[in-house]
C-alpha cells in the first residue's frame, strides 16, 4: 500500500479494490459521471471521490457536500481547499489517491497514479520526454516502458500542481526530470519551453513510489 509522502498537515487517502469496497458517489457527483462511460472507468470515478472524501474527514473539512467538477474538470474543493485525485485500473485492480490541504498552508498539490502497463506508443514516449530523459529511460531496455510511465506520471502531477496557479496549456517539454536514487524522487528543471509565468517556480522535486501494478506520483508547493 502506498504511504503519505506529504507532511502531516496534508491529509493523503488511498482506495486499493484489492482491500476496500468501491461505493457509489453521492448523488450529485454520480450526476457528472460521463454517461456513456465504461463501468470500470466509473468505478475508478467513484474511487476517486471516496479517496477524496476519505481524506477531507481527515482534514477535518468534509461536511457532506459533492465534489463536483470546475470547467476544465478538476476537483471542486470546498473554500480553503487545495487538492488533487488521480486514478487507474490494472487486470480488474482499480487503485485511487487524493490529497488535500488548506490553502493557507499549501500552495497547491498533485498527484497522479499510473497503470505500469499501460501502452505508451513511441511517438508519445517522445513527445513526453526530453532529450535528457530519453538517456534515462534507455539504460535500461528492460524498465523503458516502466521509466517512460514513471516520467509520463511525474509530469502530471507537475501539471496538476501548476494548473491552479497558473492558466495555459501544459507542455512535456516544457520540464525536464533527473532520477534521485537516494529517494527515488525527481528533480524536475523547468526548461525554456515552458510559458515565461513559470519561471519563478523554477525547481521542484516529484516524490515516486512503485508496486508491481502502479506508480504514484506526488507534488506539494508551499505558498
Amino acid at each position: 500500500m502506498f504511504q503519505s509522502p506529504f507532511p502531516s498537515h496534508v491529509a493523503f487517502s488511498v482506495v486499493d479494490s484489492l482491500t476496500s469496497a468501491i461505493v457509489p458517489c453521492l448523488a450529485q457527483e454520480e450526476e457528472i459521471l460521463p454517461p456513456h462511460t465504461v463501468e470500470a472507468t466509473r468505478t475508478g470515478l467513484r474511487a476517486g471521490r471516496q479517496a477524496a472524501h476519505a481524506a477531507l474527514t481527515t482534514l477535518g473539512k468534509d461536511d457532506g457536500t459533492p465534489i463536483l467538477r470546475q470547467a476544465d474538470r478538476s476537483p471542486l474543493w470546498p473554500t480553503g481547499v487545495v487538492g488533487s485525485i488521480s486514478h487507474a485500473r490494472r487486470s480488474g485492480r482499480t487503485l485511487a489517491v487524493a490529497a488535500v490541504g488548506a490553502s493557507a498552508r499549501c500552495l497547491s498539490i498533485g498527484v497522479d497514479v499510473e497503470d505500469l502497463q499501460r501502452s505508451m506508443g513511441e511517438s508519445l514516449v517522445r513527445r513526453v520526454c526530453t532529450p535528457t530523459e530519453m538517456v534515462w529511460i534507455d539504460a535500461v531496455p528492460e524498465q523503458r516502458l516502466r521509466r517512460a510511465l514513471s516520467i509520463f506520471s511525474a509530469k502530471e502531477a507537475l501539471f496538476k500542481a501548476f494548473a491552479p496557479i497558473f492558466d495555459g496549456p501544459k507542455t512535456f517539454q516544457g520540464a525536464c526530470l533527473e532520477f534521485d536514487p537516494a529517494d527515488s524522487s525527481f528533480v524536475v528543471t523547468l526548461t525554456p519551453a515552458m510559458p515565461p509565468r513559470f519561471a519563478a517556480f523554477s525547481k521542484h522535486r516529484v516524490r515516486m513510489q512503485q508496486d508491481d501494478d502502479f506508480v504514484l506520483t506526488t507534488v506539494f508547493l508551499v505558498p
